[in-house]
């Protein structure tokens, strides 16, 4: 599993976008992620999520617009409230059933991270 990431995320849609990360859902259109260090686009994300998996602590953002995150295990949902900041729960990102969704604001460009187990 690559433990955590940290992504560019740009809506340049007039409306929030609702976005599940990395499923075989794909982009809505307007929609563009970048891995911020790599430079990784979504479909190599993806790829990364179906091969190897992503494992992480938590969840957080540059954005107080994001109030929620929804992580999926095994497909079941559990929602989530916060601040910029979700942490201690254990999070995985396989490309199937265990990912997590996002609500976007319109017209922004964020900077999201899953963060690290340390």
């Amino acid at each position: 599993m690559i433990n955590g990431f940290v992504i560019d995320i740009i809506n340049e849609n007039p409306e929030a976008i609702f976005l599940p990360l990395f499923t075989d859902k794909g982009l809505p259109g307007g929609v563009t992620i970048t891995a911020k260090h790599s430079g990784y686009d979504y479909n190599a994300l993806f790829l990364m999520a179906m091969t190897e998996g992503f494992t992480g602590s938590g969840i957080s953002t540059d954005d107080e617009r994001i109030g929620q995150v929804t992580i999926y295990e095994a497909g079941k949902p559990n929602n989530y409230e916060f601040y910029k900041l979700l942490e201690n729960r254990k999070i995985r990102i396989d490309g199937v059933s265990c990912y997590v969704t996002l609500i976007i604001p319109p017209s922004s460009e964020i900077t999201a991270q899953l963060m690290p187990v340390v």
